[in-house]
């Protein structure tokens, strides 16, 4: 069965379009075909799915598919997901930017930065994902992982933050 274990991301808004992106992780050895939408609402079983199409992840490309998405609004913030088979992805959030000329009354940005998995707590990413945002931007790398310091440091993680009240 094929799963979106890696989940999805968009990238290079543009006024009319934005680039989606997601990875499947399966044991065929071929070819899967993967199913894309993109909605003005986070189902996308509704009348507000404004654009839809198929793509295919392979092992030449890592079983990565990437979809370069037009025909979309200015300045609209619009959800996206993936299905591949039964089994549907995690549904993603993007925003297109201003069209060319249009004022920018303000920029919400949200900045994250280097991230060593086994050293950390990642809670604030999905703080992150909840903020009303124009665009998140990542500077250096994205997530280390190193398998013998993480099992120098596995007590680390194991730590939880107490609960905010």
């Amino acid at each position: 069965m094929t799963t979106f274990r890696h989940g999805v991301a968009s990238a290079d808004p543009i006024p009319d379009g934005v680039l989606l992106w997601t990875r499947c992780t399966t044991p065929e050895p071929g070819p899967v075909a993967v199913e894309w939408w993109v909605s003005l609402t986070p189902e996308p079983d509704t009348a507000q799915v404004v654009a839809r199409g198929a793509a295919e992840a392979a092992a030449e490309g890592d079983f990565t598919v990437h979809v370069d998405v037009g025909g979309l609004e200015p300045a609209t913030t619009y959800w996206y997901g993936f299905r591949a088979g039964e089994t549907a992805s995690p549904v993603g959030r993007t925003r297109t930017a201003p069209a060319p000329g249009d004022p920018v009354e303000h920029l919400r940005l949200g900045l994250t930065s280097c991230a060593y998995w086994s050293c950390g707590f990642f809670n604030v990413y999905a703080n992150l994902a909840a903020q009303d945002l124009d665009l998140v931007v990542h500077v250096g790398d994205y997530i280390y992982e190193n398998d013998y310091v993480s099992r120098q440091r596995r007590a680390v993680r194991a730590t939880a933050l107490p609960a905010r009240r």
